[in-house]
């Protein structure tokens, strides 16, 4: 995916995972000359327990985290710009605790969480990043303990439920191995159908952009390709779900109000995603085969 669609994609996807475990702040803006932090996120000291079902991603959102997620390999210069804004949010922090007359402590500071595809041995080596294999998984690089810094190599990450929620970030195959164990993670998980919908946006913004003859990535078309089928399989889900619930009130026309039901709210919901993305509603229209005022109609409607 081109750099600025990664990006909108990791932003939702960390704040979609994330959002219910504490305060997420996208594109927070530091210091006087402005720079923008990617995500930012606090846990709520009452759900840190909960955060053991996102794996890996859970464990480092235990403290405060600074993440940067990049779609192409880092460099030293990408690290530096980093830690930059690191030590900017630590600084803004600190003016505000002392305006509240109260210490910022160790356990309060931010650490920064940079993840790339791949990482080289020479920037492992200019910040002399380390493993830590007796407490994390290969993959994640620590640097000097005053950097408060993890660099975390997406492509190296062994292939386990725990790095599921990491490995969405890489690229090629490592992201399509991801997101086809989300699809097979089981309806009742709380991730799954949150991720499967991000996904379905991006696949979404790709086919308008297909249509409208503005060329693709190679990458782009590749994911285009793969995972064109995300958002026909949550439509059969929802007919599914709405045939069950037919069944169990035991009547033929309940079954189809339930299949009926079920499609439409994962339309509506689709809709209001593309939406949401800046799309007019005739590209949503050609999108998704619907007239513009059925589409409206769709917008319009209560959840």
């Amino acid at each position: 995916m081109t750099r600025n669609l990664h990006d909108q994609f990791s932003k939702d996807s960390l704040e979609e995972l994330l959002y219910s475990f504490g305060k997420s702040e996208v594109d927070s803006k530091v210091a006087s000359e402005v720079r923008e932090i990617d995500f930012f996120f606090t846990p709520d000291p009452d759900k840190k327990a909960n955060l053991t079902a996102l794996g890996f991603l859970g464990k480092l959102a235990l403290t405060p985290a600074m993440i940067e997620p990049y779609r192409n390999p880092i460099d030293v210069k990408e690290v530096r710009k980093c830690l930059k804004k690191l030590l900017d949010l630590e600084a803004s922090q600190q003016r505000r605790y002392r305006r509240e007359q109260t210490p910022l402590s160790e356990q309060e500071a931010p650490t920064l969480w940079i993840l790339s595809p791949t990482i080289s041995d020479s920037v492992l080596e200019a910040f002399k990043a380390e493993p830590d294999l007796e407490n994390w998984v290969e993959g994640f690089y620590f640097c000097g303990e005053g950097f408060r810094t993890v660099l975390v190599a997406i492509h190296q990450l062994p292939r386990t439920r725990d790095t599921l929620f990491l490995r969405i970030f890489g690229r090629g195959k490592v992201q399509m191995q991801a997101i086809e164990e989300l699809q097979q993670l089981p309806p009742s998980n709380p991730f799954r159908d949150r991720m499967l919908e991000i996904v379905a946006n991006m696949v979404a913004i790709l086919e308008v952009r297909q249509q409208e003859q503005q060329g693709l990535e190679s990458e782009e078309r590749e994911f285009l390709m793969q995972l064109s089928t995300v958002y026909t399989q949550r439509l059969q889900e929802a007919e599914q779900r709405g045939e069950q619930r037919g069944e169990q009130r035991g009547e033929q026309r309940g079954e189809q109000r339930g299949e009926e039901r079920g499609i439409a709210i994962a339309q509506r919901r689709f809709i209001r995603n593309l939406l949401s993305r800046g799309m007019a509603i005739e590209e949503i229209a050609e999108l998704t085969e619907l007239s513009p005022e059925e589409v409206t109609q769709f917008i319009n409607q209560e959840q």
